[in-house]
C-alpha cells in the first residue's frame, strides 16, 4: 500500500516487484496536509498525479483506489489538522478491518505501507488508540525508515487484543 505522492510510489513500486506482489495506491495515505502549494499568502490547491499517470510510469502500482480521472486528490487545498486526524483513523480502521478479514492460515503476512512521517505519526497514535489533539508526543519517523507494528496480539492474563510496536526508525538498511 503506497500514498499516491510521488516520492512515496517511487519506493513502494520496486518493493512491490522485488516482492512478486501489486502495489496498491491510496489516497489515505497521503502525507499530512494533502496537495497544497504556498502562494501569494495561502494554502492553494495542487493536483497530484492521475492515476493513468501512476499506472503508465509504475505498471506494477493498481490504482483502483484513485479517482480515476484527474488528479487523485480532491483540489481543496491543504486539509485541517482535523481532517488529517480522521484520514489517518480512517486508514487505522481499514488495517484493523484487514487484519480481521483476513482467514487464519494467511495472518502473519505482512501489510507494507509505504507513506509519510508526519501521516505515519497521526496513523501509529490512531492503530494505539492515542488521542493526542495537543501534539504532546510525536512518532517521530525518520525518513526511509522501517517501522513494524504486528496487530493483533493476545496477551493471555488479560485476553486482551492490543497492537504492539516492534520497531520504530530501522534504518540499517540506509547505511
Amino acid at each position: 500500500m503506497s500514498s499516491p505522492m510521488l516520492r512515496a510510489i517511487e519506493t513502494a513500486a520496486p518493493i512491490a516487484m522485488a516482492l512478486g506482489i501489486p502495489c496498491r495506491v491510496s489516497p489515505l495515505a497521503c502525507e499530512v496536509g494533502g496537495m497544497y502549494e504556498w502562494k501569494d499568502g495561502k494554502y492553494l490547491p495542487a493536483a497530484g498525479l492521475s492515476a493513468a499517470a501512476i499506472r503508465e510510469r509504475f505498471p506494477f502500482c493498481r490504482t483502483e483506489l484513485l479517482k480515476q480521472e484527474g488528479s487523485w486528490n480532491e483540489l481543496v487545498g491543504k486539509e485541517t489538522a482535523e481532517q488529517n486526524r480522521e484520514r489517518a483513523e480512517k486508514f487505522a480502521s481499514w488495517i484493523k478491518r484487514r487484519v480481521v478479514e483476513t482467514p487464519a492460515e494467511e495472518r502473519g503476512s505482512p501489510l507494507i505501507v509505504v507513506t509519510h512521517s508526519d501521516f505515519l505519526d497521526l496513523l501509529l497514535k490512531a492503530l494505539f488508540s492515542v488521542s493526542d489533539t495537543s501534539k504532546k508526543f510525536v512518532f517521530k519517523v525518520d525518513n526511509c525508515s522501517l517501522t513494524e507494528v504486528f496487530l493483533p496480539i493476545v496477551f493471555c492474563e488479560e485476553g486482551k487484543e492490543v497492537p504492539v510496536l516492534n520497531y520504530l526508525n530501522r534504518n540499517h538498511h540506509t547505511m
